[in-house]
């Protein structure tokens, strides 16, 4: 495995611990904040309204990975920066604001990991290493969403808040490695076929 592709996993892992932890508990943090079960439906689902917005602009976007890199480094951190916004001003208000803010990043930001992240893929291993993913993603989605509920109860929504923020803002500052244009090419070169 690649250190481009050791980077991607690193710095996404902890987006996705920091993600995980507060699915489990939405409804709880809504109920706190005021909203009744049918606003706090509505607004979960902002933020796939703001994400799918977010995808038809990525249609027009043009490949190149400078950008692209940036896109998803941007995309943790404003969701990370966002998260911390809730906590210090949590209300009905501000978790619209965050629903759509979140909404548009990850929209941005999950086309952008996963071009970053199959564009750097080793030649004749990418199932073998989408497997790897998947096997770091689940257990850590697995331990985010048990300490939510341990998180709330021990502590507060607020620090749940800073937490996820603080460990999303930690993912983006993960370097990725450049792959030299050299190996990259003859990475992906086909083999003639045999005569």
């Amino acid at each position: 495995m690649n250190v481009r592709i050791k980077g991607l996993m690193l710095g996404n892992s902890f987006f996705i611990l920091a993600g995980s932890i507060l699915v489990p508990v939405y409804a709880l943090f809504s109920a706190s904040i005021g909203a009744g079960v049918e606003l706090a439906g509505l607004l979960f689902a902002t933020k796939f309204v703001a994400n799918a917005f977010a995808d038809l602009i990525v249609l027009g976007i043009k490949d190149r990975v400078d950008f692209t890199e940036l896109v998803y480094k941007l995309s943790m951190a404003v969701r990370g920066a966002a998260w911390i916004y809730l906590g210090l001003f949590p209300s009905i208000q501000s978790l619209l604001i965050v629903q759509i803010i979140t909404g548009l990043a990850e929209g941005f930001g999950t086309p952008a990991f996963s071009s970053l992240f199959a564009d750097s893929l080793d030649r004749n291993k990418h199932m073998k290493e989408w497997a790897i993913w998947d096997l770091i993603k689940n257990p850590l989605i697995a331990v985010g969403s048990a300490l939510s509920g341990w998180l709330v109860a021990n502590s507060s929504f607020e620090m749940l808040f800073y937490i996820m923020g603080t460990l999303a803002i930690i993912g983006s500052f993960i370097p990725i490695r450049r792959v030299s244009v050299a190996s990259a090419s003859k990475k992906y070169k086909a083999k003639a076929p045999r005569r």
